[in-house]
């Protein structure tokens, strides 16, 4: 028999039953289960998932959502020990996010359905309500980037987003070339995970490397115009 939750704290606990019951079950299949799924994984009745989603989408959208302001944690963590050059600063960031993503496999996994099945069965309020938090989260962190490299906001959340981006085509592409003629490459699925990481890294480094080089969004140049 469920256990009503009444007060805040059980009702927070009982939320997040829920989620880590998806989170596990997604991460055993590599499929979104079902609403009846979810609830026997928490050892609740259905119903009661739906007093705290309004569909399993919205399940799916917060462990996103959780799973991306962890990473962006850790990264704003590893800018206590940036200093040095540009390239050093550069170096310490990618590195915590690529460190953090290898423990996320299953992430970047969600994350591919995110923009696609999530996104389109989702309600819109929710969907929006979930984005705008997720983009005020990473605003702190594009803060950070501005105050390291001193560039003009939101310029470090525009690299952040455009990393973002470049990571998740990178992810979904499922393939990192190695030769002229393509006959040398591999496939993220069932490779090393490192192929993956190093391929990300590379690309992230060129794409920094130009972003920041553009001497318009830097604070002393903005201020001289």
């Amino acid at each position: 028999m469920t256990k009503w939750a009444y007060g805040n704290e059980d009702k927070l606990a009982r939320r997040q039953t829920i989620l880590a019951a998806a989170a596990r079950l997604f991460e055993e299949s590599g499929a979104l289960p079902t609403a009846k799924e979810i609830a026997e994984a928490a050892g609740l009745a259905k119903g009661t998932v739906y007093l705290y989603f309004e569909t399993k989408e919205e399940i799916f959208a917060t462990l996103l959502l959780n799973g991306w302001t962890s990473v962006a944690d850790e990264i704003d963590a590893a800018w206590s020990k940036a200093a040095g050059s540009r390239q050093d600063k550069i170096d310490v960031f990618l590195r915590a996010w690529i460190g953090a993503l290898s423990e996320r496999r299953k992430l970047l996994e969600l994350d591919a359905l995110g923009y696609g099945m999530l996104d389109r069965n989702l309600d819109r309020e929710i969907s929006e309500r979930l984005k705008h938090t997720f983009l005020q989260r990473l605003g702190q962190s594009g803060a950070l980037i501005d105050s390291a490299f001193s560039l003009v906001s939101p310029r470090g959340l525009q690299i952040l987003m455009r990393s973002y981006a470049l990571m998740r085509g990178l992810w979904q592409s499922g393939v990192g070339i190695r030769s002229a003629d393509m006959s040398d490459h591999c496939t993220w699925s069932g490779a090393d995970p490192g192929l993956f990481d190093q391929e990300l890294y590379d690309a992230l480094v060129e794409y920094w490397g130009g972003a920041l080089s553009r001497p318009a969004h830097f604070a002393s140049e903005a201020q001289n115009r």
